[in-house]
């Protein structure tokens, strides 16, 4: 995952990926620019990481300050340690493993099991419903 939202990050791909040219080109020069011909720039991006690892790129492109990081499945995220720490991995009670949510917000509980089929009913007809059981 690369993330350059503005032209100086633009500029730094440039840079990182030695295609000084791309700041010059009128197809890349601007963010309208480069958008409105993003399948060239993504065939552009593409043609000048094809001789990097994964490590290598992503590297490469975080020593120049660009928002990089490698995309992995939810495997390899289940058992890697930084998720572990954060707290990114939620263990059901059956012991399924699952990505919790990225998002800390103040008031939010933890994730718990769906409710079994009318399991709520009678808080639901009575409480909420008001109405006499079923």
């Amino acid at each position: 995952m690369i993330a350059v939202s503005n032209d100086k990050l633009f500029a730094a791909l440039a840079a990182a990926l030695d295609r000084p040219q791309w700041i010059e080109d009128s197809r890349f020069a601007t963010y309208d620019a480069r958008f409105d011909h993003r399948a060239e720039m993504r065939a552009e991006i593409n043609g000048a990481l094809s001789g990097f690892t994964v490590e290598q790129a992503v590297d490469r492109l975080q020593q120049h300050g660009i928002p990089t990081a490698p995309v992995v499945g939810v495997r390899t995220v289940l058992r890697n340690e930084y998720a572990t720490h954060r707290g990114l991995i939620a263990r059901e009670e059956d012991g399924f493993e699952t990505l919790a949510s990225p998002l800390r917000l103040r008031g939010t509980v933890a994730p718990q099991r769906a409710p079994e089929p009318n399991e709520h009913m009678d808080y639901v007809l009575n409480t909420v419903l008001k109405e006499p059981p079923r």
